[in-house]
């Protein structure tokens, strides 16, 4: 049989941006309004929380949905979740800047996993966290005690990204205790080093920065140049913007720390300026005009000194930052007090005095708030110990009570045997009580292997049905959004046509979620339905190409697989490879072949490939795990087996070409490795 192509263009526009955050807001509130899983409940919550923060940054809303999670959790008694849903309440504390509030949910979360058999990621992060809000809340021997902590998990897992975070932490925590300034350089160079072997560019320049201020603090000004000048290298290697003003900005501290050239200090904090202002970091650039305002000071240039201290003054007033208010009312007032204008001299110092009280009502606040919440949250856990308390004292009450009945009857059983008891009698009595008793054991051992059995069968349905529940909910909620634009546009044959595929692909879906198996022509026609609706939901090009050699339809109808096999790699390749990619012709490739008594299926892509598609491998792993769990439990009962594993296509100079996924069903297939690295 010759070669069958498919060539769909995927050119219908959507806006998609707001569409998508929308969507993901709506089918997060939808599930948590729905679901009877509480777990579920919980992790919507969660998650809601944070996307509302990043995109609609309604405080109201967010916290309200973090605090449900929190209470949820504890009605539940999850001990993980309960520390998720704290650590996420602390997390958006901290974004807000309220520490005093943080701190607590962060070291709260971290003692409820600490001695707990929980994946080791969960303690470090609860733990690094803690670090990081007590450093900010200026609690730095308690933020050096939870980095540490952290420190030594990561480094029994061997995980260079934590062992980075907490060493930096480290570093910068000491660097503000006096005397141990040294402690805190050999940390930092712990973080470059774990960094430098990750091949994380911002992670070293991160370090770099750290390193060469303290140098500068401890006037060892040349070697703080040197790690600077390695920095801007870095950074503009990166083309990080960012990056390359705060170098500017710290060789501008070093030179005005030495004091030799003044006049080079200005430079450095006029060019990082410029970068600021083009950033729109208006706080940065508030911070820059401050110190090019002392550095005129010092120049004894007081006229325009005054003037970029006025400029830094009205800045700070419009971001409404009071400690720049307070920093910059104070040395006016010193101008003024210079100039012998001593009205406006104690003007600035009480508005300065001003804003210095209203950081300190503000603190005081925040920390009366945080000790309520802290005091709320152990009233809560401590009604919980009572009322398990409670709990455990009714079941040893209760268990009195029957172990009084069974005496009872014991006694009225003896009175009984003495009563009618004939030593035959009573021998035949035990030998029958024997014989009940082993026939009890028997149809035990029976009805375990019974349930046994049921149970393996029910797993089996149960992770078909769990992996097709994976279908991503967005891809619903764009399909049924891209039906509504059809209509409002007025193109009622193509939504016609386009929800005729839909609710085809999604009946075929409901279908085999009877079966354990499905035929292969069905599953590659499900394919084909489910690229033609994903077509609708980008704006770019695919050519989607699917072959057949040396197999007829017939064949296909034979070959049983689990369904929706193929669904989720078609989907990763569209998502992670060919998305992101840049090239201007978009390729998907499916083919199948007929290897002797073996069929071979070859899913290619030329996408931006695994290794390009990003620091979270949560989503691979998990994926790779069902779908190998499924072939497991498919190979467990067919003589027929299934393998598969990836290729990574790489040109000569080690550049991604895009991905394979290459399955195998045959009688003595072997499961291929999943990291199986091809340079072709």
């Amino acid at each position: 049989m010759g070669r069958v192509i498919f060539v769909l263009i995927l050119g219908f526009a959507i806006p998609l941006q707001s569409q998508s955050q929308s969507a993901k807001i709506d089918s997060l509130i939808f599930l948590l309004d729905t679901s009877t899983n509480h777990s579920q409940q919980i992790d919507a919550a969660i998650m809601l929380s944070r996307e509302i923060h990043s995109t609609e940054h309604d405080e109201e809303k967010e916290y309200g949905y973090a605090q449900f999670a929190v209470e949820k959790a504890e009605d539940l008694g999850d001990t993980l979740l309960m520390a998720k849903a704290m650590d996420n309440l602390g997390l958006l504390y901290r974004f807000h800047e309220l520490f005093a509030k943080a701190v607590p949910l962060h070291i709260r979360a971290f003692e409820l996993v600490e001695n707990k058999d929980v994946d080791p990621y969960y303690p470090m992060r609860f733990a690094n966290n803690a670090g990081v809000a007590s450093r900010y809340h200026q609690a730095l021997d308690q933020a050096a005690h939870y980095y540490l902590k952290a420190l030594r998990i990561a480094e029994q897992e061997e995980d260079l990204r934590n062992i980075a975070i907490a060493s930096n932490g480290l570093g910068n925590a000491l660097s503000q205790l006096k005397g141990r300034e040294e402690e805190a350089k050999q940390f930092f160079t712990i973080a470059l080093s774990a960094e430098e072997k990750r091949e994380n560019t911002l992670g070293m320049a991160i370090n770099y920065l750290s390193i060469a201020d303290y140098f500068t603090q401890i006037s060892e000004y040349d070697s703080a140049r040197n790690y600077l000048d390695t920095l801007l290298k870095i950074n503009q290697g990166r083309e990080d913007d960012f990056g390359i003003a705060m170098t500017y900005e710290y060789f501008g501290h070093n030179q005005l720390a030495e004091g030799k050239d003044l006049a080079l200090a200005k430079r450095y904090y006029e060019d990082a300026l410029l970068l600021f202002r083009a950033l729109d970091n208006q706080t940065k650039e508030c911070q820059m005009l401050n110190n090019l305002g002392e550095i005129a000071r010092l120049q004894n240039n007081i006229q325009e000194a005054k003037s970029l201290f006025l400029r830094a003054l009205s800045m700070a007033e419009g971001l409404e930052n009071k400690q720049l208010i307070v920093d910059n009312s104070m040395v006016l007032a010193e101008i003024a007090e210079m100039e012998a204008d001593y009205e406006m001299a104690l003007t600035r110092y009480k508005t300065a005095q001003t804003f210095r009280d209203s950081i300190n009502m503000s603190r005081q606040e925040t920390e009366i708030s945080a000790m309520k919440m802290e005091y709320d949250f152990q009233k809560k856990e401590s009604e919980i110990a009572l009322l398990k308390k409670d709990q455990v004292l009714q079941e040893a009450a209760l268990n009195t009570e029957k172990e009084k009945l069974r005496r009872q009857r014991a006694i009225l059983v003896f009175l009984i045997i003495s009563v009618v008891g004939a030593a035959l009698l009573v021998i035949q009595f035990i030998k029958n009580l024997n014989i009940k008793k082993n026939t009890m054991i028997l149809l035990q051992e029976q009805e375990q292997k019974r349930l046994k059995t049921v149970y393996e069968n029910n797993l089996l349905q149960a992770q078909i049905l769990a992996s097709r529940m994976q279908m991503n909910p967005h891809f619903l909620f764009n399909c049924l959004n891209s039906v509504k634009y059809l209509i409002q546009t007025g193109t009622y044959k193509e939504a016609i046509r386009y929800l005729t595929t839909f609710s085809r692909f999604v009946r075929e879906i409901l279908e085999s979620g009877k079966k354990t198996t499905i035929s292969l022509k069905g599953e590659l026609d499900l394919i084909d339905r489910y690229v033609r609706l994903e077509r609708n939901r980008f704006d770019q090009e695919l050519l989607f190409e699917l072959s057949m050699e040396g197999i007829t339809e017939d064949d296909l109808e034979g070959i049983e697989v689990p369904p929706m096999l193929l669904q989720p790699f078609v989907e990763n390749a569209i998502w992670h490879g060919l998305l992101p990619s840049a090239r201007a012709e978009k390729k998907l490739q499916l083919s199948v072949a007929k290897e002797g008594e073996d069929i071979r299926i070859v899913l290619t892509d030329n996408g931006v490939g695994r290794s390009n598609i990003g620091g979270n491998t949560l989503h691979k792993s998990m994926g790779t795990k069902i779908t190998r769990e499924r072939i497991a439990l498919f190979n467990k009962d067919k003589i027929k087996k299934i393998s598969f594993g990836f290729v990574d296509l790489k040109d000569k100079a080690g550049i991604a070409l895009g991905t394979q996924v290459v399955i195998q069903l045959g009688k003595n297939v072997r499961q291929q490795p999943e990291e199986d690295l091809v340079l072709t």
